[in-house]
């Protein structure tokens, strides 16, 4: 078993370890690179592009940010609406991290035509509930 160890790059912290055969860079348990060597893998996370790389770890940050906050409030979100948080299964075996599931959330509301579901929600449950949807989006 190899040891991992870790490299700071731009505030972001990325394990380097050998996994299946390889040498990867990863953040948070997201591959970032690859390499033959551990030394090929770390010098590719540094020539990899600032800027992508910078929206590609804020980007996993907000998904699991969303993904802690639907788990910690789908009691309270059953308890304002009277149903669990309608998940989007497809987004999440996708890779994107629990979601809820929008169309499904405004036929359980059953949202009247013409009124769009945020407004519904804030009419009808109050700011705080409209705020935990949109967290959980």
């Amino acid at each position: 078993m190899t040891k991992v160890t870790t490299i700071e790059l731009h505030g972001r912290t990325f394990n380097i370890e050998k996994r299946n055969k390889e040498w990867q860079t990863n953040y948070r348990d997201a591959k970032a690179t690859t390499g033959m060597t551990k030394v090929d893998a770390v010098k590719a996370l540094k020539e990899y592009d600032k800027v992508k790389l910078l929206a590609s770890c804020d980007h996993l940050d907000k998904q699991i940010a969303r993904d802690d906050y639907v788990k910690i409030h789908t009691e309270e979100f059953t308890s304002i609406f009277g149903f669990a948080p309608p998940r989007d299964f497809l987004m999440y075996h996708l890779g994107c991290g629990l979601q809820l599931d929008v169309i499904a959330l405004d036929k359980k509301l059953r949202t009247p035509d013409g009124i769009s579901t945020n407004d519904y929600i804030l009419k009808t449950y109050g700011q705080y509930a409209l705020d935990m949807v949109r967290q959980m989006i």
